[in-house]
């Protein structure tokens, strides 16, 4: 196994947090490597985690483990999952980081991590910091020991519904959600490409948000004047909207998980 661990949480880097979780893990395994997906999501954001492992996943190599943290029930009774897909793996709490990697990959496999491997892992007691005390010595104990140091449950995973679109084929509409507006303001909604069946004009689209209407689904930025808005398919593959050199959410007072209507006409 690789002895990559790719941090993702809402820690920010002006406290401890961060630097106090990689010290617990240098301390199990010096030789970990660490890549940082990011720590500036905004508090609790559990559908941005969601949406961010799932755009990075495939970037990173076989045997990297995923440790996410973004964890509003911290202290609470909520479990702690082993997701394993294409010999990579994440630890997180179970409270829907999964979501999007299982909407998306059928042959994801996801286990509760037991309480006995989780009190021999642990390394010291507090409700209110498990990024430090529970879930980075697993990360670190699996990457020095393999999955033999994981005992594992059977269970379902908690899976947040906002990341299904709601396709209708007789209307040839899409309803979607905003999963996540990056640092530019654009947003990333929970339409993919491959929801849309292929016959839809893409061309004729109107896609609704509140008041705000876009017509058609361009290619780039630079389709659009300075300042107009546009919907694209973005790096990810799931549908975005923008507005080009400004803010999109910003501009249109779009908001997480607000509802977008694609309407394909013939």
């Amino acid at each position: 196994m690789k002895k990559i661990i790719s941090l993702l949480t809402d820690f920010g880097l002006s406290d401890s947090y961060v630097g106090v979780m990689k010290g617990v893990m240098l301390k199990i395994d010096p030789d970990i490597r660490f890549v940082d997906i990011t720590h500036s999501l905004s508090p609790f954001n559990i559908t941005s985690a969601s949406y961010l492992l799932f755009s990075a996943w495939d970037y990173f190599p076989g045997g990297t483990v995923f440790l996410s943290v973004v964890d509003p029930g911290v202290g609470t009774s909520r479990k702690t999952l082993l997701y394993m897909l294409n010999n990579k793996f994440l630890i997180t709490p179970d409270n829907g980081t999964v979501s999007l990697l299982m909407r998306m990959h059928r042959n994801g496999q996801a286990f509760f991590v037991s309480d006995t491997t989780i009190e021999e892992c642990r390394v010291s007691e507090s409700a209110t910091f498990h990024g430090r005390d529970i879930f980075a010595p697993l990360a670190a104990s699996l990457v020095k020991n393999g999955l033999d140091a994981i005992r594992t449950e059977q269970g379902e995973p908690v899976l947040l519904d906002v990341v299904w679109p709601v396709i209708d084929e007789e209307k040839k509409r899409a309803t979607g959600k905003i999963l996540h507006i990056d640092r530019f303001g654009n947003c990333i909604t929970s339409l993919h490409h491959t929801d849309v069946p292929r016959i839809w004009s893409k061309e004729t689209c109107r896609v609704t948000a509140g008041t705000i209407i876009i017509n058609g689904i361009h290619h780039c930025f630079s389709d659009v004047p300075k300042g107009n808005p546009l919907v694209y398919k973005g790096s990810s593959d799931f549908f975005e909207i923008a507005v080009r050199e400004g803010n999109a959410a910003s501009a249109l007072h779009f908001t997480p998980h607000m509802d977008i209507v694609f309407d394909f006409d013939d």
